[in-house]
C-alpha cells in the first residue's frame, strides 16, 4: 500500500524534484473490548464521542498522555480506565508543578522581605539564613538530573521509547518532591527562629 499511498500524496502535494516522505512510522492498533477498533466493525469511539463523555477533566491531553505511557508501535487497549490511569500522572505532574511554584514565592518571599512577584531572581538579603552551598541533597538532586536527562536522551533515540521517558520524569518529580518538602521544612524553621 505504500506504494499508492506515496503516489497519491506526490501527485496532489509534489513537485517531480521533491518526494514527499522518505521514512514511515507505523503506529500500533488501537482496540476496545480485545478488538481492533474499527468503522467496520461499528466497536469505536468517535474523538468527538470521547471528549464529550467527560471521562477526565482535561480528557484530550489525558489521551495523549495515555498513548505515550506506550510505544507508539504497540497495540493500545482503550478503556475509560487506562485514561483515567493516564489523568493520574498528568494531576500529578500538576500538582508538582504548582507545588514548585509555591514553594518558589515562599522562599522568594521570605529570603527577600517582599511579596511573592517576581521570582527572577532572590534579593541577596538571605533573612532566614538558607544556604546558597551546595547540600548533599541538592547536590543528589543535581546529579539525578544529568542521570534523567542522559537516560530521557537515550530513550527518545531508542526508538522513541516514551514510557521509559515518562518513567524518568516520575522518578524526577518523586525526588524533587522530597527535596522541595525538605526546603519548606527549612524555610518555615528559619523563619520561626528569626
Amino acid at each position: 500500500h505504500h506504494t499508492n499511498e506515496i503516489a497519491q500524496c506526490e501527485a496532489h502535494n509534489c513537485s517531480e524534484h521533491n518526494g514527499w516522505v522518505g521514512s514511515w512510522i507505523h503506529l500500533g492498533h488501537l482496540h476496545i473490548e480485545g478488538r481492533k477498533m474499527s468503522k467496520s466493525l461499528k466497536n469505536f469511539v468517535s474523538i468527538a464521542d470521547y471528549l464529550q463523555n467527560n471521562i477526565t477533566t482535561n480528557a484530550a491531553d489525558d489521551f495523549r498522555l495515555y498513548c505515550l505511557q506506550h510505544k507508539y508501535h504497540a497495540t493500545l487497549t482503550y478503556s475509560p480506565t487506562r485514561v483515567q490511569d493516564a489523568a493520574k500522572f498528568r494531576n500529578k505532574m500538576e500538582n508538582f508543578s504548582s507545588s514548585l511554584r509555591s514553594a518558589l514565592a515562599l522562599v522568594h518571599s521570605t529570603c527577600s522581605g517582599k511579596s511573592s512577584h517576581g521570582l527572577d531572581s532572590v534579593s541577596s538579603s538571605n533573612k532566614v539564613g538558607l544556604s546558597r552551598k551546595p547540600t548533599a541533597e541538592s547536590s543528589k538532586l543535581s546529579a539525578l538530573l544529568r542521570q534523567l536527562q542522559e537516560e530521557v536522551h537515550t530513550a527518545l533515540q531508542d526508538d522513541m521509547d516514551t514510557p521509559r521517558v515518562l518513567n524518568a520524569l516520575s522518578q524526577l518529580i518523586g525526588e524533587s518532591t522530597l527535596y522541595l518538602q525538605l526546603l519548606l521544612t527549612e524555610v518555615n524553621s528559619s523563619t520561626a527562629n528569626v
